[in-house]
């Protein structure tokens, strides 16, 4: 189906209608109708295309969503385009991108050639665009064409990193088909757990403050100065109480004067939509925080974000009168099938075409062979080759990296979480027996973390453990039926397994911390922890490989910056693409196990999770595990027993 005839085009332009019916109903004052779209969260997915597999994604892409930007733009030819952060980093094409050499100074980044083309108007930073680094970032920064803004981002010392807002001067068209000038102003913001993400990025380089106190000084003086203001947020919403330093405060951000649309983003969500359902402030169905219009238009460019405001000269000013919020989707789910609503925008295609072509020959080069498949479709279950193999090469690094130093005489660990564990339904590793390419290598790990080694006691462990094993629901022995083992509120890549122990997980016990990292008191689900067969005392020092991301977000018990002990200059990924390279020559066989498995019950209970469709013919390989039956969007529900 073509932008031009889908369902979704002719609501929109519907949406359009109705407010031209408004304005003539009422001749009294100039109206606007003012569209503001937005992007969020693209991590440089610009094709349609899956790096990993070698095949066309039509769940993802800019390249759609120029489609559907065109479309927007025809509706209403008043439109302003933003973009909202994480838009540097997140697939091989930003990769290959920040790659040394890539990007000499002078040197424009092929996103911003695309994003020039389709004539953005504004954006601001998320945390990701400090993954490759400031210099890197920097230097990527002097190609847009349209300025960037970042309100509580600051250089150490005090001084901006970029203008905290920006005025857009724009001449629009009014009911009457008259000319207006008007001036929007803009204000980004990104979440300040920056500092903790990237330390060793940023540290001493930048101060990122409280998005809202940062709002509290800059929002009046563009308030005074604009017609609109529109707030550029990555982040999202947190129905708590704000505190200093909220990851997502669109609620408290929301409550102060002047905003008269917010763009969100950072939790990879829809908003107009149920997620977010469940708040006095939040209207999940219109698409208003506290009364202001607000969108957050999912990731990857699954979604383009529009808000039409209905504008009304009152005296003086404008003023917003009404308006309409939707994300518009590029594709629809149906079962195991995904359905493109769009075609790909030809222009912006050839655009991103140089970068791209170059980046799927460097994802094909080999690197090594696998005897047996790789895969992550029963990580729940405790069958995990893909973390094992990645535990393999960290502990491989370290067993190299630690030899001459203090460190070396410890006992040496590996902690890695499911790298993929089902966010999408197409979201986990699958890598076939045989050729390994440089795809599959990095499909095991995709992040642009770097390796680090901390020095932890076994009390540290424990509890980081625990915190891990709050992935899984609380279960009963009295159940009726299959009981849902996986709290998928927690992200699964927080679900550490530590190899190089032993131990085992009760999930009918309640967990020692909560979702949200408190600590619960009576609650434990960590057993028979071992090293080497031993009981682990609380006092026995050991080093892990980890990643940085782990040590410095200070969210994991046990795995802190207070237990780093070494830095190293290569990233994880690069640790496991090595490893891969180094036994070219041989076939790479079994993993080792997984370290943890659940807990002899006093009876059998059933319990069940998701996992992918790519599953459906493995299933019989793991013992233990059966088909239950198809599940919502994509899914394939998998059944076993515990006891």
């Amino acid at each position: 189906m073509t932008a031009g005839l889908s369902r979704r085009s002719l609501l929109g332009a519907a949406g359009v209608l109705a407010l031209d019916a408004q304005f003539a109903r009422s001749d009294e004052a100039p109206r606007v109708k003012l569209r503001l779209l937005s992007t969020t969260d693209l991590h440089m997915f610009v094709m349609d295309w899956d790096y990993y597999h070698a095949r066309i994604d039509p769940k993802v892409g800019l390249v759609k969503i120029a489609a559907l930007v065109a479309q927007a733009r025809r509706e209403n030819p008043n439109c302003l385009l933003f973009d909202n952060g994480d838009l540097l980093q997140g697939d091989p094409l930003a990769d290959w991108c920040a790659a040394p050499g890539r990007l000499p100074e002078g040197a424009l980044h092929p996103m911003f050639e695309v994003m020039n083309g389709l004539r953005y108007d504004a954006a601001t930073l998320g945390n990701h665009e400090f993954n490759y680094g400031l210099a890197f970032l920097e230097r990527a920064l002097n190609g847009p064409k349209f300025p960037y803004v970042s309100t509580n981002i600051l250089r150490t010392g005090g001084a901006p990193f970029l203008p905290p807002t920006a005025v857009l001067e724009r001449t629009l068209v009014d009911a009457s088909g008259a000319p207006r000038q008007l001036k929007i102003g803009v204000i980004g913001f990104a979440p300040p757990q920056i500092m903790s993400w990237d330390k060793s990025r940023v540290e001493g380089r930048i101060e990122v403050g409280d998005a809202v106190e940062a709002a509290r000084r800059h929002l009046p003086g563009l308030r005074e100065s604009c017609d609109v203001v529109v707030a550029l947020l990555h982040g999202g919403i947190d129905f708590s109480a704000h505190d200093p330093g909220q990851e997502n405060p669109a609620l408290a951000l929301c409550q102060l004067p002047g905003l008269d649309a917010l763009v969100l983003g950072h939790q990879h969500k829809l908003f107009p939509g149920p997620a977010f359902a469940g708040h006095a402030e939040v209207d999940a169905l219109a698409g208003k925080i506290g009364g202001v219009p607000a969108v957050m238009p999912g990731f990857w460019g699954s979604h383009l974000g529009v808000i039409d405001l209905d504008l009304v000269r009152d005296h003086d000013r404008w003023r917003v009168a009404g308006s309409q919020v939707e994300a518009r989707p590029i594709s629809r789910r149906d079962g195991e099938s995904v359905a493109a609503l769009v075609e790909a925008d030809p222009a912006t295609v050839a655009a991103i075409a140089p970068a791209h072509r170059a980046t799927v020959a460097w994802m094909d080069q080999p690197v090594g062979h696998f005897a047996m498949p790789v895969d992550s479709y029963f990580c729940w279950a405790g069958y995990d080759p893909a973390t094992a193999l990645v535990n393999e090469a960290q502990l491989d690094y370290g067993r190299r990296w630690l030899a001459g130093t203090p460190y070396a005489d410890l006992p040496l660990l590996s902690a890695m979480a499911p790298n993929k564990s089902g966010y999408t339904p197409d979201s986990y590793v699958d890598i076939a027996a045989g050729p390994v390419a440089l795809r599959d290598a990095a499909d095991l790990y995709v992040y642009a973390n770097t390796v680090v080694a901390l020095k932890v006691t076994g009390a540290q462990i424990r509890d980081w453990l625990e915190y891990a094993a709050r992935a899984f629901l609380t279960l009963t022995l009295d159940a009726a039926g299959p009981q849902e083992l996986v709290d998928r509120r927690i992200p699964g890549y927080n679900f550490d397994a530590i190899a190089g122990l032993t131990y085992r997980i009760d999930p009918t016990r309640p967990p020692a911390f909560e979702r949200d990292g408190e600590r619960v008191a009576g609650g434990g689900r960590i057993f028979d922890l071992r090293y080497q067969g031993e009981v682990v005392p609380p006092e026995r020092a050991f080093m892990v490989i980890t990643n940085s991301y782990r040590a410095d977000s200070g969210k994991t018990p046990g795995a802190n910056a207070a237990a780093l002990a070494l830095r190293a200059p290569d990233a994880n990924r690069d640790a496991v693409i090595d490893y891969i390279r180094a036994r070219k020559n041989k076939n790479i066989g079994a993993p080792a196990p997984a370290p943890w498995r659940f807990v002899d019950l006093p009876k059998k209970i059933a319990a069940a999770f998701d996992t992918g469709v790519g599953a459906r013919e493995k299933i019989g390989e793991v013992p233990g595990l059966r088909l239950i039956r198809e599940a919502e969007a994509g899914y394939l529900r998998v059944g076993f027993d515990l006891g």
